[in-house]
């Protein structure tokens, strides 16, 4: 096989077979020693962070593409939405388990530390023209696409 495709593979396949096997196993774990287990909440935890992942790896080994440009603006405005949502109907229950405080731990990281501090990398290494290659295909998705 050419070293060409390898990148692509280990991106797009190896990792989220990883994360839907992590996924199993955690979900498994949980229904020996939680009552109720928030499946839908953490699966689409998994589904973001996993995304988030995919678009650094992506944009360090790999090229730009439309589905990219997609996943990128779903992280960006779609998820922050979808994390805070999960974080309001577990902050009740985060108190159940560790896994109920790590889902709410995880979501509202990413709707209130992560999210905006992306934004910011982006826009001070923007302004000083000196954005890493990762960082190009956002600034140029909220700059020219967005408009």
């Amino acid at each position: 096989m050419d070293t060409i495709y390898v990148i692509p593979i280990l991106i797009y396949f190896v990792i989220p077979i990883a994360g839907l096997v992590l996924y199993i196993k955690l979900v498994t774990k949980m229904q020996f020693e939680v009552d109720s287990v928030p499946y839908i909440r953490l699966f689409f935890l998994f589904f973001i962070y996993g995304g988030l992942l995919l678009i650094i790896l992506t944009g360090i080994f790999w090229k730009v593409s439309g589905l990219l440009l997609i996943s990128i603006f779903f992280l960006l405005f779609i998820a922050p939405i979808i994390t805070s949502i999960i974080t309001l109907f577990t902050y009740r229950k985060r108190e159940l388990s560790v896994y109920h405080k790590w889902i709410f731990n995880a979501a509202g990281g990413y709707s209130l530390v992560l999210l905006p501090l992306v934004l910011y990398c982006f826009i001070v290494t923007a302004a000083s023209g000196n954005l890493p290659r990762f960082a190009l295909f956002i600034y140029y998705f909220i700059v020219e696409v967005i408009p």
